[in-house]
């Protein structure tokens, strides 16, 4: 069984991770375990203009490696070693490609467990993940 856990380094992620971690001995074989960060684009790509293409690359290597450790180590005393990526992009649009790309067959996210009315006004990553996939997705509370 493949996992994808797609992480932001909130405290909601880690909680994913370890839900995974403690729950993955139930299965059969060790579960192939994967760690995904999508790191927002740029809100204002002129930027790169000022700051240069190597800063601004750099910023998100730097800032998606620190959120993917947090997830690793709550993942530490698994089964198996997690293999970690990172991208640039639209979440819903990179994990939807991840996903195809690796035969994942299920996606472990994190809930902030907001009530339905504020999840309605807000909007959030995991319903979109709900709506836009085929692929079974746990929501840990």
């Amino acid at each position: 069984m493949k996992i994808l856990l797609p992480v932001d380094g909130s405290e909601y992620s880690q909680r994913a991770a370890a839900y995974v971690r403690r729950h993955a001995g139930l299965l059969a074989e060790p579960p192939e375990i994967h760690i995904l960060h999508v790191h927002p684009p740029l809100p204002y790509p002129g930027v790169v203009n000022v700051v240069g293409k190597a800063a601004i690359e750099g910023y998100q290597r730097d800032e998606s490696l620190a959120v993917l450790a947090v997830a690793e180590k709550a993942l530490e005393g698994s089964r198996s070693a997690p293999k970690s990526s990172w991208c640039v992009g639209d979440v819903t649009e990179q994990v939807r490609r991840y996903v195809e790309s690796n035969a994942i067959d299920l996606i472990v996210v994190g809930s902030h467990g907001r009530g339905a009315a504020s999840s309605f006004a807000l909007g959030s990553v995991t319903q979109k993940l709900l709506a836009a996939l085929k692929t079974p997705v746990l929501v840990v509370r």
